[in-house]
């Protein structure tokens, strides 16, 4: 699941107040950081590592957890080539706009998931236009600037 959208935000977002389709919304979820990590060509969060502390080498460790006490094992956040994380503005304003984003298209995956719904467009409904990767535009343009040098739409 999304480390930046938890299940109950999506569901208040969404007005859900029933637990029938909790593994479903944790599904979406799912996809949906997935997607948007596809489009963007990197991923959002850098990967937390675990390394035993009998030596070898480590490669740009940015953060420190104290071993575990019983365990000894000391746990490292290593720096992903590219993660958004690692961006400065990243907490002041990237990732507010990449949780809009996840919750963006979970929503639309949630409402497409009944057929009735999905061809309702014709009858009065709004219409979405999809990039290639199946992400609605308007989001697309959102993440835009954020996508891997080189990437183009």
């Amino acid at each position: 699941m999304s480390s930046l959208v938890s299940r109950a935000d999506f569901k208040a977002y969404m007005k859900i107040e029933h637990t029938a389709e909790d593994a479903l919304l944790t599904q979406i979820l799912a996809r949906a950081h997935a997607m948007v990590e596809t489009y963007l060509g990197r991923t959002i969060a850098g990967s937390a590592r675990t390394f035993a502390t009998s030596g070898g080498g480590f490669s740009v460790v940015t953060s420190f957890r104290s071993p575990d006490t019983e365990t000894g094992v000391a746990s490292f956040v290593r720096a992903q080539a590219g993660a958004l994380d690692s961006l400065p503005d990243y907490a002041d304003r990237i990732q507010y706009v990449i949780a809009t984003a996840i919750i963006d298209i979970a929503a639309d995956i949630y409402a497409r998931r009944v057929t009735t719904v999905a061809s309702e467009s014709a009858g009065g409904g709004v219409s979405v236009t999809y990039t290639a990767d199946g992400i609605p535009m308007r989001v697309a343009r959102m993440l835009r600037s954020f996508r891997a040098p080189g990437l183009q739409d």
